[in-house]
C-alpha cells in the first residue's frame, strides 16, 4: 500500500507577557502575527491591519521572544534551535 502521508510545515512561537515595544514582534488574539512600529503610553500601531477581531486589548497581544520562523529570525528574533529531522518511529 502507498503511504500518503502528507507533512505540513509549521512555526514555533514562544511568548511572553514582557511589555510591548516599537520593534517587537507580538502574536494577536493567537492568531494574527505582526510588528509593533510605534508604541506610546499604552498605544500600538503595527505593521499591518489587526483582522481577527475588532477588540484589541493589550492583553491580547503576546510578545515573541523566541522563533522557528525564518522571517522573524532575520529580523531579530532569537532563534530555537531544533533538530531538522525525525528519528523516531512511527508517527
Amino acid at each position: 500500500m502507498k503511504n500518503n502521508k502528507q507533512q505540513i510545515a509549521k512555526n514555533i512561537y514562544i511568548t511572553s507577557d514582557e511589555e510591548i515595544k516599537e520593534g517587537d514582534w507580538v502574536i494577536f488574539n493567537e492568531l494574527e502575527i505582526v510588528k509593533c512600529i510605534y508604541s506610546k503610553n499604552g498605544e500600538y500601531l503595527f505593521s499591518k491591519p489587526l483582522l481577527s477581531s475588532s477588540n484589541h486589548h493589550f492583553s491580547y497581544f503576546k510578545k515573541i521572544i523566541l522563533t522557528t520562523d525564518q522571517d522573524l529570525i532575520k529580523d531579530g528574533i532569537q532563534p530555537i534551535e531544533v533538530p531538522l529531522t525525525y528519528e523516531g518511529g512511527e508517527q
